[in-house]
């Protein structure tokens, strides 16, 4: 495995862009700068980052796909119909609180284990029926 590449500091007055095969920059109105450069011949880089230089957007085009990083305050994303993730794993850390909220039902399913823990309180609430169907259910 090569050595991660070096970032090149696009607004930077001392900025080299010869030292790559191949980059680009612009600074933009806002102070952002956008910096396009070839890492290797399989691999590209766009960047974008704020006026402070903090990474704000990265697409790495690999030759196994596109690798995309968004660093935010906050990230929402709207579609009018369906969002859809597919992968291998799928991981949501969160500092303080996960909500999932529909309007209309919810489901999830697995087709191996399926595990809820928690260190406080677990509740499980309905207005209707709650139903528990297993080959054996232990209660405590």
């Amino acid at each position: 495995m090569s050595p991660p590449p070096k970032y090149i500091d696009a607004a930077s007055p001392k900025a080299d862009l010869s030292a790559t095969p191949m980059a680009s920059s612009l600074n933009t109105p806002s102070g952002r700068s956008l910096v396009i450069e070839e890492l290797n011949e399989n691999e590209e880089r766009l960047q974008v980052r704020d006026a402070q230089g903090a990474l704000e957007l990265e697409v790495r085009l690999t030759r196994d796909g596109p690798v995309l990083r968004l660093s935010s305050e906050r990230i929402e994303l709207n579609a009018t119909d369906t969002v859809a993730v597919n992968c291998e794993r799928f991981v949501v850390n969160a500092k303080h609180s996960v909500q999932v909220l529909s309007e209309g039902d919810a489901k999830v399913q697995a087709k191996g284990a399926l595990e809820l823990q928690a260190t406080g309180e677990l509740r499980l609430r309905s207005e209707d029926e709650l139903k528990a169907i297993a080959n054996m259910i232990w209660l405590n």
